[in-house]
């Protein structure tokens, strides 16, 4: 099937990498911010694939600016939030490091320390998905299609607490709960009984670890090189050695979490060790074929990304990408 896709934040980090591997299948895009901008490179280079995108300017959260365009679309991709997405999503790994490591205390909720952006991960990582989503809901009921269109939303692995507030972490949980409990309401709606089978929406929520490119963020490469390093030597060590293990020992030296449905943050910090990078292509990649397969629904993490884009073997790893990108992509032209 060849879709029309709609792309929230497309013309950012993560939502270009979507557009660009749309568009290699030969999808319709359109790729909805704020600047309505095509995508270019921090020289100011157009590529080629994004000259084939639809730009439309509007807001996530005002569904009069794209509703025209989302009637006609065939999925959705939510790739907008904050902190993560507007640092080292968008390049600035320089501030994620400053907060892991030049932060006074290594709890950012402590009393005297002021909450960056308050608010922001409330409206940009949830409202903002969850006012789409919904958008996206009323135009079902005006179609007489019977098949479920897919919206992807960019959510997040738990890692890096407690360097930055959980309330990054737990937005993006929100807004995945919301979604599920509207589908669900949508197919049960008297609570007991479902309805007679018909049009609504798969949301699939892929949660990416650290995203990094070698070229379009290089800055994102050393940090990815350590954690793919240390991710690979947790799988081999026997479990009781594992960060894992050690992170039920270290709870109560951490910060703990202030939300019952998250757990303390010696388990996210275990995550961080454990759970490899993810490169940006790899995670296009990831969405476009769970737009595609219609059996894939819920939540997807990195190891269950690697397996629905082919990476089934240990050796066939992230850093054999990495050196095939360096031989064939210039790094004044990423994207061409």
């Amino acid at each position: 099937m060849t879709h029309k896709l709609l792309c929230i934040g497309g013309n950012g980090f993560v939502g270009s990498a979507i557009c660009k591997t749309a568009i290699s299948r030969g999808w319709q895009v359109h790729s909805l911010s704020r600047s309505g901008k095509p995508y270019a490179s921090d020289k100011g280079h157009q590529p080629a694939w994004s000259k084939r995108v639809n730009w439309h300017s509007g807001s996530a959260l005002e569904p009069d600016t794209y509703k025209h365009v989302l009637a006609e679309c065939t999925a959705v991709v939510n790739a907008t939030g904050t902190l993560l997405e507007g640092d080292y999503k968008s390049g600035g790994i320089s501030s994620l490091v400053k907060e892991l490591f030049n932060s006074r205390s290594n709890n950012p909720l402590a009393p005297g320390k002021a909450p960056r952006s308050k608010g922001q991960y409330e409206l940009l990582n949830r409202d903002a998905a969850l006012t789409v989503f919904r958008a996206l809901q009323d135009t079902q009921e005006l179609s007489s299609s019977t098949r479920s269109t897919p919206f992807v939303f960019i959510s997040a692995e738990d890692i890096f607490r407690p360097f930055i507030p959980e309330r990054y972490i737990a937005t993006k949980r929100e807004a995945e709960q919301e979604m599920t409990r509207l589908v669900m309401a949508r197919a049960f709606p008297s609570g007991d009984a479902p309805v007679e089978a018909g049009r609504d929406v798969r949301p699939v929520f892929l949660r990416p670890s650290l995203i990094y490119h070698p070229h379009i963020r290089p800055i994102s490469t050393l940090p990815a090189a350590m954690l793919d390093l240390s991710a690979t030597i947790q799988s081999k060590l026997p479990v009781p050695l594992r960060a894992s293990a050690g992170a039920a020992i270290f709870a109560s030296l951490l910060p703990a979490s202030t939300r019952n449905d998250l757990p303390p943050s010696a388990f996210s910090m275990s995550n961080l060790l454990s759970i490899p990078p993810i490169h940006v292509d790899t995670l296009a990649e990831a969405a476009c074929r769970a737009i595609a397969d219609e059996s894939i629904e819920g939540a997807l993490g990195v190891q269950a990304m690697r397996d629905l884009v082919g990476w089934n073997t240990r050796s066939n790893t992230e850093s054999e990408q990495r050196a095939s990108e360096e031989t064939q992509t210039p790094a004044n032209q990423p994207f061409s």
